[in-house]
């Protein structure tokens, strides 16, 4: 298991931790995830801590939107696995401090993590698809359903926070390769689906920054 990182841009994610580890419940969740590096499913929990199932399930949900559980996907079974034993973790304590003034902010800044995660894993797994679902935002992250919705609703929503990322990796791949690319080139490089790199190469182009003749996409010198 890797060590958890948790950076100071994400109050929010060592918010919930801290609140996690001050929660009885939640440790002695924790403590059998640590004695079954396996995984659990829900119904096993339950039954090892003697709690009533709905209970279990609110604990791990909680405990899945503080990073520290991942669901991993069996077939139609969901195992419970811990994360990670190990955390680092960064405070902006004026931001934490004012936390609950500021939830909203320190919501979307979460939420804008995990999009970025999701497109992350994508992009060097199968690919980043043209259509974002909430079952595969599930699968990919080891999210819980609810939280799955969260992300896709940020991604429809404020869509140029997954643009801007694209772009990124756009400008790296033509300095690269010193030269102009295709978009077919560019989406095979990426990995993504043509839908995304047209529209961060169309956001490049309102930039200055590329030009895009007959899908031929250059730098401006």
């Amino acid at each position: 298991m890797e060590m958890l990182r948790i950076t100071s841009d994400r109050p929010l994610a060592g918010y919930r931790i801290i609140q996690a580890l001050n929660s009885g419940p939640k440790l002695t969740i924790i403590r059998a995830l640590i004695n079954n590096p396996e995984g659990l499913t829900a119904k096993e929990i339950a039954k090892l801590l003697g709690v009533k199932l709905p209970t279990v399930m609110e604990h791990l949900s909680d405990l899945i939107k503080t990073g520290l559980v991942r669901i991993n996907y069996e077939g139609r079974h969901k195992k419970y696995v811990l994360q990670a034993k190990k955390i680092l973790f960064e405070i902006d304590l004026p931001f934490y401090v004012s936390l609950m003034e500021r939830k909203d902010e320190a919501e979307l800044r979460e939420l804008e993590f995990m999009a970025v995660e999701y497109l992350k894993k994508k992009i060097v797994g199968e690919g980043l698809p043209m259509n974002i679902t909430v079952k595969d935002v599930a699968r990919t992250l080891g999210v819980d359903t609810s939280t799955a919705v969260s992300i896709v609703d940020f991604i429809n929503t404020y869509p140029e926070k997954i643009i801007h990322f694209i772009e990124q990796m756009i400008i790296q791949e033509l300095l690269n390769n010193q030269s102009s690319l295709t978009l077919g080139e560019l989406s095979k490089k990426i990995n993504i689906h043509k839908y995304w790199l047209i529209l961060a190469v169309q956001s490049l182009v309102s930039k200055a920054i590329v030009k895009l003749e007959d899908e031929l996409v250059e730098l401006v010198s």
